[in-house]
């Protein structure tokens, strides 16, 4: 096999994975299932992956990846601010809506296990702290409130996305947008 259709072939399979654990949850994402949604013989996944576990682990290293990925929009020198932050939640709303379930699996870690060590809480705060300087390079004013208030505002953010049945659904995602970026 060419290294191509290898490479393809594993983007295929990590793809099918993100979406049986976003449906299925983690337990719920069988070989069997990954495969299927691969279009691949189940045998494919040990191949690759050495094993379930290996592909559900790297499923998720790529999904934080694309999830913390800062250089994936640019913004023009005269971008205010605010349009930088609503970029972002709006990137991360689509996300989260899209792929709730491996959202939800990816603070599973923070929120049940209570483990602050692992990749979601390096890659959330590494994110936000990057999200905060372009923002400041877009006219926010620097100071260790504003820094705060952001963190803050991003974790009420995740919250009314992941907990919608304990806030009020998000019906209007402007107007849920907008509130948010008043608190700046």
């Amino acid at each position: 096999m060419t290294n191509d259709k290898r490479s393809q072939a594993m983007i295929d399979i990590i793809s099918a994975a993100v979406d049986s654990i976003s449906e299925n949850g983690i337990a719920g994402a069988t070989v069997r299932d990954i495969a299927s949604r691969a279009s691949v013989n189940p045998a494919a996944i040990s191949y690759y992956f050495g094993n379930r576990d290996n592909l559900i682990k790297t499923a998720f290293k790529v999904s934080l990846e694309n999830a913390f990925d800062l250089e994936e929009f640019t913004f023009e020198a005269s971008a205010d601010y605010h349009v930088v932050f609503r970029t972002y939640l709006e990137h991360w709303m689509k996300g989260i809506t899209q792929y709730a379930g491996l959202t939800r699996a990816h603070f599973d870690e923070v929120i049940h296990q209570r483990d602050n060590s692992g990749a979601i809480t390096a890659g959330f705060n590494h994110f936000i702290d990057g999200i905060y300087a372009l923002m400041v390079k877009h006219g926010l004013n620097d100071s260790s409130e504003t820094h705060e208030k952001t963190r803050l505002i991003f974790g009420a953010f995740i919250s009314g996305m992941l907990l919608p049945d304990i806030f009020k659904p998000v019906k209007d995602a402007d107007a849920f947008l907008d509130a948010l970026l008043n608190m700046i």
